[in-house]
């Protein structure tokens, strides 16, 4: 692939690798990074988790662990989406926690993707709760919420 002269540019070029379906070019490309930072360590979980290989998110974010990074929310919405794909219910309740924990419930995104992961988990009572502990009811996760 060469030289990237602005390192500014690897997480777009990722999505754009991610948005056509070559996750395994965005994975060489994101492999390659000397200094990975937490926008091209989301892009390159999104885009397993988008493309149906949840498995490797999740190995991915470990990997994120050990090279001592912290997950954003988008990150968090990618591993939701993951745990939906893959029915791991016990993983996305302790992902929920973690999210908790970290403040980001007020992340319209990852609170409808919460909503969607307990609706489809027949998980009824943890949907209700999340909607209406929600400030920003807005029609996303209204919308999330009666499907």
């Amino acid at each position: 692939m060469g030289y990237i002269a602005s390192v500014s540019m690897v997480p777009a070029l990722l999505q754009v690798y991610a948005n056509f379906g070559s996750v395994g070019s965005a994975r060489t490309l994101f492999d390659q990074l000397h200094q990975k930072d937490v926008v091209a360590w989301s892009v390159i979980i999104a885009a397993y988790a988008q493309s149906g290989q949840p498995g490797d998110a999740f190995d991915t974010l470990r990997q994120m662990h050990l090279a001592d990074q912290k997950p954003n929310e988008a990150i968090y919405v990618g591993l939701l989406r993951s745990c939906s794909l893959m029915a791991e219910q016990e993983i996305g309740e302790s992902i929920h926690a973690n999210v908790t924990k970290a403040g980001y419930l007020s992340n319209t995104f990852l609170t409808s993707t919460l909503i969607d992961m307990y609706c489809k988990f027949g998980r009824v009572r943890q949907e209700n709760a999340i909607f209406d502990e929600n400030h920003l009811k807005d029609f996303i996760c209204c919308y999330v919420g009666v499907q």
